[in-house]
């Protein structure tokens, strides 16, 4: 016998999990939740791993060498003599290099942000933004569709 399909559609699953964090819910219960428990210590530590590689992502982006390369390279490209084969070569050795330095590590913890399961719908909503901006939703972009594993965290937290 052939295994049940699902009934609901990525699009209302996506949907449902997404308006979770507007939900009506009791502050007091909520702050009792945020206490300490094996998943609330796991979330956490994934969740600051990842804020500090994000952050040097960004600041390597905005204020420091790869920002240098960027505009070394846009420069370089304004000046009709530049050797623009040269230029484009030192380009793709920064962007090589922020790839390893930055993005890497960046996108596997944010995958491993994204398997943790939350404790709670904070936790939820800092979930749904990563997926959103690293684009997990696209298929193939995890070894797990991001799907089945809001689905998981949501059947999880209603109990």
């Amino acid at each position: 016998m052939a295994a049940r399909q699902p009934s609901i559609s990525r699009r209302r699953l996506l949907g449902a999990a997404a308006a979770i964090p507007f939900l009506p819910f009791d502050p007091v219960i909520a702050s009792a939740a945020k206490q300490s428990s094996p998943d609330r210590d796991l979330w956490d530590r994934n969740l600051a791993r990842y804020q500090s590689l994000a952050a040097r992502a960004t600041k390597a982006e905005e204020t420091s060498w790869f920002r240098a390369a960027n505009e070394r390279f846009y420069r370089e490209m304004a000046d009709p003599g530049t050797d623009r084969k040269a230029a484009f070569a030192r380009m793709t050795r920064a962007e090589n290099l922020f790839w390893h330095r930055c993005t890497a590590s960046m996108q596997e913890a944010a995958v491993a942000l994204v398997l943790t399961p939350p404790p709670d719908l904070d936790a939820l909503r800092d979930k749904l933004s990563i997926i959103r901006d690293h684009q997990f939703y696209e298929p193939r972009s995890m070894d797990r569709d991001c799907l089945e594993v809001l689905r998981d965290d949501v059947g999880k937290l209603i109990g």
